[in-house]
């Protein structure tokens, strides 16, 4: 029955449909993708122009202020200085944070724990907090999207740059994993001893804004769960596609 032609000509028409499935597939695939990349240009665009195109502004407009006040008293031109010293230093931060986001060859899952624990490191220790890592580096080489590690070391580092400032805290527990089963994810969390705060009287600041912001970007959950007098602790689940 193979050799008949109403078999031949439905085997063709099937295998043509077949063809232009998964080439159908293909495209879908390549523009979604196309749309992940234009969108996250027009991401780091829009923050190259708020955060650094502010911190420059800030910059060019108290050094006009210098050079046109020329009676100005020392310790207002001391001020001014003090604070393009630290918006320039805000600046390269800024600048070395959107560098290696974007930088191809940091895409692996051992390149971010590098990341957030160097700047855990530098923020914590030196203002006297004992910091405890728990982190499993089993599956060091899985490869992490340039959108998901930038929004995930965002939301880390306002997470711990919060418990220096305002927790009180003595020691910081710091537990990073990459969980394979049940849904590829990140599991993050931040927890420190320090004074806590009600949740419900917290408000929402720009920092608490800001992480709930690019947690939903990136499709995350997150959860401050926090006491007076308590501590607080951070979880936040990073879906890696």
């Amino acid at each position: 029955f193979w050799l008949r032609p109403w078999f031949i000509t439905i085997s063709a028409i099937i295998l043509i449909l077949l063809i232009s499935l998964v080439n159908y597939i293909i495209y879908k695939y390549k523009i979604r993708q196309a749309l992940k990349i234009e969108k996250l240009r027009s991401k780091i665009s829009t923050d190259l122009h708020d955060e650094i195109g502010t911190s420059l502004s800030s910059i060019a407009i108290f050094s006009e202020l210098i050079k046109r006040d020329k009676s100005m008293p020392p310790e207002k031109a001391n001020d001014m200085l003090e604070r393009i010293q630290n918006t320039s230093r805000e600046l390269i931060d800024k600048m070395n944070d959107i560098v290696w986001a974007v930088n191809p060859g940091n895409d692996k899952y051992e390149d971010s724990l590098m990341k957030l624990k160097d700047y855990t490191v530098k923020i914590l220790e030196c203002r006297g907090i004992d910091v405890i890592f728990n982190i499993n580096e089993d599956n060091s080489r899985i490869v992490i999207p340039m959108d998901v590690r930038r929004n995930m070391l965002l939301i880390f580092k306002e997470l711990v740059t919060n418990a220096a400032k305002y927790s009180m805290a003595d020691t910081v527990i710091i537990t990073i994993k990459f969980e394979p089963h049940g849904g590829r994810r990140i599991h993050l969390e931040i927890e420190d001893n320090g004074k806590g705060f009600n949740t419900k009287k917290a408000g929402s600041g720009n920092g608490l804004k800001n992480i709930s912001k690019r947690a939903a970007e990136i499709n995350a959950e997150y959860e401050i769960i926090s006491e007076q007098f308590k501590g607080t602790k951070a979880v936040i689940d990073i879906p890696i596609e």
